[in-house]
């Protein structure tokens, strides 16, 4: 082969080269990023859009997970009672939550029982909340919750969406914490709960309150309003809102 063949073919190799180069850059520019909800086996998933980062596939689920516990005094001996509860599983809730709330003293004395129901959706924080537990003299040291009878259901419903913005907190006489919702979907969001949380400087929780909107409307606003019986001793910093309507359905998964 001559010098000038030589010269050519390296050139076509470099051109070669060059457009591969190109089209694996553009291939990889273009790609769309692997989600849980694209219909392809990806990531580290164990199924299509399942296990791995996108939870438990069908017909099997992970725990519940206790995020917090905590109890807030009333005064004379009656407490405020919350957990923070996760569900880790992103297709599969609970029509049905059945839980217990003991209350341990110092000596780990079991001094109050709260039973209670509700339901959680997937890939979801709730605050489960109780008000009034009565104690009486003793002072309770730590929250224990447990659950009974978890029968999973898998949930295709959309979840709202619902903005929370302007929170406004003020510990002056009765704390009171403001905020605006706004129904974002084309379609009316009935029987909201929504869930307050303050925290301290140290991220710890030192109330919590809850509220109900029975509806609210496509594209519309509304001002919500939490409130506290006496100031609080420590200043809150911070606060969070949980909105949650019920997004589960019968039939076990």
């Amino acid at each position: 082969m001559s010098w000038a063949s030589q010269r050519q073919l390296v050139y076509l190799l470099i051109v070669i080269l060059l457009f591969m180069a190109i089209g694996i850059g553009g291939f990889l520019y273009f790609k769309p990023q692997a989600t849980c909800l694209d219909g392809k086996k990806n990531q580290n998933e164990k199924n299509i859009d399942c296990g791995g980062v996108c939870g438990a596939c069908l017909g099997e689920t992970k725990d519940l997970i206790t995020l917090w516990s905590n109890v807030f005094p009333l005064g004379n001996g009656v407490y405020e009672v919350a957990s923070l509860i996760r569900n880790p599983n992103f297709f599969s809730g609970l029509p049905k939550l059945k839980y217990t709330l003991k209350l341990y003293d110092e000596n780990n004395m079991v001094i109050a029982i709260r039973e209670g129901e509700t339901f959680i959706n997937p890939n979801e924080d709730y605050l489960i909340f109780e008000t009034g537990v009565t104690v009486g003299e003793r002072t309770p040291k730590r929250v224990f919750i447990e659950f009974n009878n978890l029968n999973w259901v898998r949930v295709e419903k959309e979840r709202a969406q619902i903005v929370v913005s302007e929170k406004n907190f003020s510990n002056i006489n009765f704390p009171v914490l403001e905020a605006k919702i706004t129904n974002k979907t084309f379609s009316p969001v009935g029987d909201i709960e929504a869930s307050a949380i303050l925290f301290d400087v140290g991220d710890n929780a030192v109330g919590v309150s809850v509220t109900r909107v029975e509806t609210l409307l496509q594209e519309s606003s509304q001002v919500i309003s939490f409130t506290w019986p006496h100031q609080f001793d420590i200043e809150p910093i911070s606060s969070k809102i949980l909105i949650r309507n019920n997004l589960t359905n019968e039939g076990d998964i």
